[in-house]
């Protein structure tokens, strides 16, 4: 399956309503022919502070949503502040369904 502007529509959606992101926090960039979504949200925390939610709840989230692929991730999240990636987390890959949690 191929990610289109609609599936990041419902994942801007979800991740705005849902989890309480600023949409102007999130950048998504689709990758890999269509079968990559790497989602950034950057600039809303600075370096030490703790988040409201779990960037790995929005994880748990984009592994059940996300189309999986075998043998390759389909999906990436990551927290960054400035040009640091403070953390990420990744899946898809229906050969290792758990490996980047």
């Amino acid at each position: 399956m191929l990610i289109s502007e609609e599936t990041i529509s419902i994942i801007r959606k979800v991740l705005c309503d849902r989890f309480g992101f600023d949409s102007s926090s999130l950048n998504f960039e689709i990758q890999d022919d269509f079968q990559f979504l790497l989602i950034s949200v950057v600039g809303i925390y600075t370096k030490g502070e703790k988040m409201p939610v779990s960037l790995k709840d929005v994880a748990m989230y984009l592994n059940e949503t996300m189309p999986q692929r075998q043998g390759d991730y389909t999906w990436m999240v990551t927290l960054g502040w400035g040009d640091e990636v403070a953390e990420s987390y990744f899946g898809g890959d229906s050969d290792s369904p758990d490996s980047g949690l």
